[in-house]
């Protein structure tokens, strides 16, 4: 009897040990997967919103942006210098 139970011990710790290798596996895989799977999406939303911000920034007129950068926002006159900056060296 003592042999069947030592045995039955190891076979089942040999099953556990099996099924936990296992489930680590399947974890990181589908992690795997998950992390891709947001950087493409990330990347086409960056696609999407800097041609639309880039449409947005042409949309404003020289007069409008001369008038943000006196703006008190810290932020608008950043934003402004930049568009202003941008269109310089672009050429538009």
């Amino acid at each position: 009897m003592p042999f069947d139970q030592q045995q039955s011990s190891k076979t089942n710790s040999a099953i556990y040990f099996v099924t936990g290798a296992v489930a680590i596996l399947l974890s990181y895989s589908i992690y795997s997967h998950l992390k891709i799977a947001s950087n493409r999406s990330d990347q086409s939303i960056k696609r999407t919103i800097g041609r639309s911000e880039r449409k947005l920034d042409d949309a404003l007129q020289l007069k409008t942006l001369a008038y943000l950068m006196q703006s008190d926002n810290a932020n608008i006159r950043h934003s402004s210098t930049k568009i202003i900056l941008d269109r310089a060296i672009s050429g538009i």
